[in-house]
């Protein structure tokens, strides 16, 4: 079952594709949580976590990953061609962190080229940021069932 948040979450901020991702450093694994496109983009599919610039800005340093153009993400981000077979040219990510600073996951949004300007940026990391609380639970919550699935 989806958690609203999610769905709220996804209505307020828009795009392509949206997804929301929990990381499991322990088994080495990312994992979709939630995804706009559960036939094309599967939630609770896995996928490695490998020590891509992306893995490293985004679920180890906890900086927001902005890319407006293919060029831009590909070979950078995880499953980069389903992405771009999805009409996406653009990728944002904006890492979750829990109260201690530790990085949950992401949520992450494709959009047209060039869709991811400053302002827009900004609005959607003010967007996430006003949801942390109920974000964090609902990440928190969908990373102790991904688990169980394994």
């Amino acid at each position: 079952m989806t958690d609203p948040v999610f769905e709220e979450l996804r209505a307020s901020l828009g795009g392509k594709v949206f997804a929301v991702f929990v990381q499991n450093p322990a088994l080495g694994e990312l994992r979709c949580a939630y995804t706009s496109h559960p036939g094309e983009y599967p939630a609770a599919e896995t996928m490695p976590l490998d020590h891509s610039a992306w893995t490293l800005q985004v679920l180890v340093e906890g900086e927001s990953f902005v890319a407006n153009s293919v060029v831009e993400f590909v070979g950078l981000v995880p499953d980069d061609a389903r992405i771009v077979a999805l009409g996406c040219g653009a990728a944002l990510s904006i890492p979750v962190t829990d109260a201690s600073g530790n990085v949950l996951g992401a949520v992450v949004m494709f959009d047209d080229e060039n869709s991811f300007d400053e302002i827009r940026v900004f609005a959607i990391q003010a967007m996430v940021v006003a949801r942390h609380g109920t974000l964090t639970k609902a990440m928190q919550h969908a990373a102790l069932n991904l688990r169980v699935i394994h």
